[in-house]
């Protein structure tokens, strides 16, 4: 209980071009100088920490389908080059989720990949086996 209690949510990550266009709805004692300064920091930031990650875990975040949909689109980047597993255990994601992970995982920028952890999510049998498949074919695997 006090683990749950002081567990806090965690967005996914955004790519560099998704985080400047959301730095445009945010206020700076400098817009023009301050907007810029952050943006490209982040960008740098974000390049130079990606790609050493070899374990990302993600568990027990409540994320749901539009929060894999938004990682996915990070893992599809080539963003995380080194990654061999991905802990999404204990969150909210469904078929939808899946589908978006299996599609990324597909593309090509996971060649690293060995390890996708999904157990006690709302994924269906079929959505399930989906993954397994995906996941063979890089001679890994999907734990549900």
């Amino acid at each position: 209980e006090l683990i749950g209690e002081c567990t806090s949510r965690r967005e996914p990550p955004l790519l560099p071009e998704d985080f400047r266009q959301a730095l445009a709805h945010k206020s700076f004692t400098s817009k023009k100088a301050d907007e810029a300064m952050v943006a490209d920091l982040y960008a740098a930031t974000f390049r130079e920490r990606t790609q050493a990650v070899r374990v990302l875990m993600c568990m027990s975040l409540d994320w749901g389908d539009s929060d894999a949909i938004a990682l996915s689109k990070v893992l599809k980047s080539g963003a995380l080059p080194a990654v061999q597993k991905i802990n999404l255990m204990h969150n909210l994601i469904g078929d939808a989720g899946a589908a978006a992970l299996a599609e990324a995982i597909s593309s090509g920028a996971l060649a690293s990949l060995r390890v996708l952890a999904l157990g006690a999510n709302p994924i269906s049998e079929q959505a399930q086996r989906a993954l397994e498949e995906t996941m063979s074919k890089l001679s890994g695997e999907a734990i549900f």
